[in-house]
């Protein structure tokens, strides 16, 4: 569905029974902002994206560095903060405090100690002096704890000689078993004391009355994850001031407040049985505000939920979030029905982007050198033939006679070039080598005058068949012409370059244009009849309106090349180069693209059944409403590739393919066979795998929700964490299959195949 949201606010949301069996959608928005003085800024770094819990350095054996926006409900407000501790002026100091106030809800304030150990024998122990410092990291590996510590698994002092660097500045350490809770700002990991204490009972029955939801004692504070100090009851305003002393590394008391915002989201939901949708609005609080001194980041959340009409959420239309300042009053909801109305009615408004310009200054200036030696040439000859000229009014020739043609730019380029080759040929008879300063010199004029003759072309007249089959003999290039009606016909032009030139309306059925470059060539209504364009190079050309019957493109370049509805049975592509391609309505049923870089090209209603892309690079390719029965694709790199509105790969051969992230969603996989590759996070939500084989596969984190798998084969498979909510899963075969963690929320069982699978934290009984 469509979302609309104001610039610095990223909307999420998930479908959840909160309180079973009523189905909720939890919502929520986020906004970062810039930490500075005085005020929040909005931020201007890369785009924000919604996280899951975060640990530091990306170790999952280290402390919370982030805790996750997708929780389902908070009870209180979250203040963290993560980042360093900074000496004023950078002076070493033994210890040094540090505060993080918010408002008149969070003010607390953390002892900061150099390094020290522990120092003495069994009867007696002492603390050493501490070590001078100028930054030190807030980070729970500082603080007090121990292997065996529940707070703080990762901490120190407990059972390391090292001391906690970072202390209640009234509860200082004595001895390693002092009963302190561990110190410090940042978020806690949800499998530390006191977040495991909250996640309620469950026992026989739970999977009884509640499984796979929640247990009925789960207490939703598991899900706060500040220090039990840093929690707000009654939840954040947005105006809040912030006080940060020897937390930022040039500011030593940074004071700053929030933007005093108030977030609303409003959804466009369709009711039962009605036509029309209703706008409706979700209560949000602001339940997380997050500081990292490091990056000078302020995150805030805001979090509610609703009703969910279903689990696909196919009755929300549309999405809108906003800001208002808190020192207003809330406008109506008949405003934000008119907004977006408008947005919907006009989705591209504001946001459309500058035009991208193609960049031509070099080859701009290039071309102004050119001109400016041609017009030195000019001026020297036009002075020798001003004193020939004179010497022959003397022998009585008449002035119309010594009058010379004039010579165009290109036959001056053409000329200029022609001697600079001719150069370098004497050049190279008197042995100079290539690298030799001289031999450099010229090869750079020679480019230049070609570079300008190419860009003059303009200039010159039409080449005739034979130039141009010359030409190709050749090997010399041709410059941008007009080659519009010219009957080409059998011509022998492999190699030439015709870069940019106009063939509409030539006939070059039967010609040779193996390995020719026509990149950017304009093609309308061009006969293509039988030509062989084997290893040529295609790119950016259209070739929509061609005649193509019998064409070769095997080896072709068709880089951002465009072909729409070209009838292409059984073409051979061994090998092109597609990437970004454009094929909408073509017919390439039994077409070899074996071997072949198609990589983010779209294919759109097009037909490919028994087509064979085996080992092709199909890397985001786009497949959209395809007939694709008994397509082969074996072997082949079907990473991030898009199949989608009912496309239908039946009977399709994808053995060995590989691909994390491929998408098979709403589309026909009857029959289909993939057996020994790997299809991490795939979708294939909402298909039809009817007798579909997926044999020893890695399809760990695969979403099958809503799909239909009867008589399906998933035998030794790797099923780790995949869904298969609300799936039927009818005779369907998991023997031997890994399915560790996977969810079965609501999913269809008839008479499924569990043997020796691995069912562990499944919810369900083999």
């Amino acid at each position: 569905m469509p979302v609309f949201s104001e610039p610095n606010l990223l909307p999420g949301w998930r479908v959840f029974k909160l309180d079973p069996p009523r189905l909720s959608l939890v919502c929520f928005v986020k906004s970062v902002h810039k930490l500075a003085p005085d005020l929040l800024a909005d931020w201007d770094g890369d785009p924000a994206t919604l996280l899951g819990d975060m640990r530091h350095d990306d170790e999952p054996t280290r402390s919370l560095a982030y805790a996750s926006d997708f929780v389902l409900s908070k009870p209180r407000a979250d203040v963290t903060l993560v980042g360093k501790a900074y000496s004023p002026g950078e002076r070493p100091t033994l210890t040094l405090p540090v505060r993080l106030q918010v408002g008149s809800v969070v003010d607390k304030i953390l002892g900061i100690f150099g390094p020290r150990v522990w120092k003495g024998g069994l009867l007696r122990t002492t603390i050493t002096e501490p070590e001078p410092f100028t930054t030190m990291p807030l980070v729970y590996e500082l603080a007090l704890g121990g292997v065996a510590d529940k707070r703080n698994p990762v901490g120190r002092g407990r059972d390391s000689d090292e001391l906690p660097n970072i202390e209640w500045p009234r509860r200082l350490i004595t001895g390693r078993n002092d009963k302190i809770p561990p110190a410090g700002f940042g978020p806690v990991a949800p499998d530390w004391v006191p977040r495991t204490g909250r996640l309620g009972t469950y026992d026989k029955t739970y999977k009884k009355t509640r499984w796979p939801w929640l247990p009925a004692d789960f207490d939703f504070a598991h899900f706060n994850a500040a220090p039990e100090d840093q929690q707000v009851d009654g939840f954040l305003r947005g105006d809040e001031t912030i006080l940060l002393e020897n937390l930022h590394p040039t500011i030593p008391v940074l004071r700053t407040r929030l933007p005093g915002q108030r977030v609303r989201l409003f959804l466009d939901v369709l009711p039962p049985g009605g036509e029309k949708p209703v706008m409706r609005e979700v209560g949000l609080r602001l339940d997380t505000l997050h500081i990292d001194t490091d990056k000078e980041q302020v995150v805030l959340v805001w979090r509610g939920h609703t009703d969910a009409p279903s689990f696909k959420l196919k009755e929300l239309k549309d999405v809108l979030a906003v800001r208002e300042p808190l020192s207003a009053a809330p406008r109506p909801l008949e405003h934000y029905r008119a907004i977006l109305a408008h947005r919907v009615e006009n989705p591209l408004e504001e946001h459309i982007p500058p035009a991208v310009k193609v960049q031509i200054a070099e080859a701009e200036k290039a071309l102004a050198d050119a001109e400016v030696q041609m017009e030195t040439a000019r001026a020297d000859a036009e002075a020798k033939v001003e004193e020939q000229k004179k010497l022959a009014l003397e022998r009585g020739v008449s002035p119309e006679q010594l009058e010379p043609k004039p010579l165009s730019k290109y036959e001056m380029a053409e000329a200029a070039a022609a001697q600079f080759v001719a150069a370098k040929a004497q050049m190279k008879k008197m042995g100079i080598a290539d690298d030799d300063p001289r031999m450099v010199e010229v090869d750079e004029g020679a480019k230049k005058f070609q570079e300008a003759r190419v860009q003059m072309g303009a200039d010159r007249p039409p080449p005739t068949r034979e130039e141009l089959e010359a030409a190709a003999r050749d090997g010399r290039p041709m410059p941008k012409s007009d080659l519009t009606k010219m009957n080409l016909a059998g011509a022998k032009l492999a190699g030439l370059d015709l870069t940019e030139s106009d063939l509409s309306e030539s006939n070059l059925s039967g010609a040779d244009l193996q390995g020719a470059t026509l990149a950017g060539a304009t093609m309308l209504e061009t006969d293509l009849t039988r030509a062989d364009c084997t290893g040529a190079n295609l790119d950016g050309v259209n070739l929509m309106t061609c005649t193509v019957e019998g064409i070769r493109l095997r080896g072709a370049s068709l880089v951002e090349a465009v072909l729409m509805q070209l009838a292409l049975p059984g073409i051979d592509c061994t090998g092109v180069k597609a990437s970004k391609s454009n094929w909408l309505e073509c017919d390439l049923t039994g077409a070899r693209f074996v071997e072949a870089d198609v990589t983010e090209a779209i294919m759109l209603s097009v037909r490919v059944e028994g087509a064979d892309f085996s080992r092709a690079n199909m890397t985001k390719t786009l497949f959209e409403d395809v007939k694709a029965k008994g397509i082969r694709m074996i072997g082949t790199t079907i990473t991030e590739l898009k199949a989608s509105r009912n496309s239908d790969f039946r009977d399709a051969d994808f053995r060995t393919a590989t691909g994390d992230g491929a998408m098979f969603r709403d589309v026909i996989l009857d029959g289909a066979r993939f057996a020994g590759g790997s299809i991490r996070k795939g979708i294939f939500a909402d298909s039809s795998l009817v007798r579909t084989k997926l044999f020893r596969m890695d399809l760990a984190e695969c979403d099958f929700s809503d799909a239909v798998l009867e008589d399906t084969l998933l035998a030794e498979s790797n099923l780790l964490y995949c869904l298969f909510d609300r799936a039927t899963l009818r005779r369907t075969r998991f023997d031997g299959a890994n399915m560790y963690q996977s969810s079965f929320m609501e999913t269809i069982f008839e008479d499924p195949v569990f043997r020796d699978a691995n069912l562990k934290r499944t919810g369900i009984e083999s």
